[in-house]
């Protein structure tokens, strides 16, 4: 999926290639690292609530 996505972006891009190359790197690293991010937070979350005592639900 990458692979197809930069090649068209390449060909979209013509002779400005380098720079566009260049901010989708930045936009890629930034997506990353949010995604990373998430999962943490995600992870940590569910360790905390796994941790807790499980107490009967009152209406």
């Amino acid at each position: 999926m990458w692979g197809i996505g930069f090649v068209l972006l390449g060909y979209l891009a013509g002779n400005s290639y380098a720079a566009v190359a260049d901010s989708v790197g930045h936009v890629t690293a930034v997506i990353v690292g949010i995604l990373v991010v998430t999962v943490i937070l995600v992870w940590r979350i569910r360790v905390h609530r796994r941790a807790r005592p499980h107490e009967p639900w009152e209406p």
